[in-house]
């Protein structure tokens, strides 16, 4: 390092697994979002079939979120989460 000062950097968030990658039409899943980089990062996801709420991050590589999901929603179809900064994305099948 330069005169002795140690640097830190900081990469973009980046998810390896979503566990579970599945949840059932009118319920709330546990998830656990694995990966590199997460401890500034927040989730999202497009309006729609799921409501994210209670996202936590636990360490640089765990971030845990409440995954509701519509009574009405279709089934086997792929939605895409979003994390920030950097909108590195992951993307999880819900539904039957």
């Amino acid at each position: 390092t330069p005169n002795g000062v140690a640097t830190t950097c900081t990469g973009t968030p980046t998810v390896t697994a979503v566990l579970p990658g599945a949840g059932e039409p009118n319920g709330m899943v546990a998830v656990t979002l694995k990966g590199l980089n997460l401890t500034a990062a927040t989730v999202d996801v497009a309006p729609g079939d799921l409501t994210l709420a209670n996202a936590t991050v636990v360490d640089d590589e765990t971030m845990t979120v409440d995954v509701s999901v519509d009574p009405m929603a279709t089934t086997n179809v792929d939605h895409t989460l979003t994390l920030s900064p950097g909108g590195s994305t992951a993307i999880c099948s819900w539904g039957a």
